[in-house]
C-alpha cells in the first residue's frame, strides 16, 4: 500500500566528498537505525524510524538538515520485483527525481508526481487483487 512519510535530507555544510560516511558515522554512534538511504545532487536523504533523534544527530554533526514528503511503495521480493511498478509509472510519462531501496522491499520515490503515482498504484493494486479475488 503506497504511502507518504517524512524523510530526512541531510546537506554537508562544509564538504560533500565523505558526506555519507560521515553521516553513517554520527548515526550509527547514537546507535540510531536508518530504513535506508541515498545520496542525491550532494544531499542525503534518509529514512529512520526515529527521524526526531536522527535529525538531531546531524545537526549537531554539521549537516544542514530539512523535511520532504516522499513516496513509500512496497515491491516483489523477487528477481525484477519492481520492474512491473516502473513500467506502470513509467506509462504514464510521471517524472520521477529520485529513487533509494529500503529495509523490507520497499522504495522510496521522490517525485513533484507523488500524489499521481501513489494513485496510480492504488488502483493497480485493486485491479489486482480483483482479478485475483474467487
Amino acid at each position: 500500500m503506497p504511502k507518504f512519510v517524512n524523510e530526512l535530507v541531510a546537506t554537508p555544510k562544509k564538504t560533500r566528498a565523505a558526506a555519507v560516511k560521515n553521516l553513517l558515522e554520527a548515526i550509527a554512534r547514537k546507535n540510531i537505525n536508518l530504513d535506508g538511504y541515498g545520496e542525491f545532487g550532494g544531499a542525503v536523504h534518509l529514512l529512520s524510524p526515529d527521524s526526531k533523534s536522527a535529525r538531531r544527530v546531524l545537526k549537531s554533526a554539521g549537516f544542514k538538515v530539512t523535511e520532504q514528503k516522499v513516496l513509500v511503495l512496497e515491491t516483489q521480493n523477487h528477481p525484477g520485483g519492481a520492474l512491473g511498478l516502473f513500467k506502470e509509472i513509467n506509462s504514464t510519462k510521471s517524472v520521477i527525481d529520485f529513487v533509494y531501496y529500503l529495509s523490507d522491499h520497499r522504495i522510496a520515490v521522490g517525485s513533484r508526481e507523488a500524489q499521481r503515482i501513489s494513485k496510480l498504484v492504488l488502483n493497480k493494486q485493486l485491479k489486482d487483487s480483483k482479478t485475483i479475488a474467487p
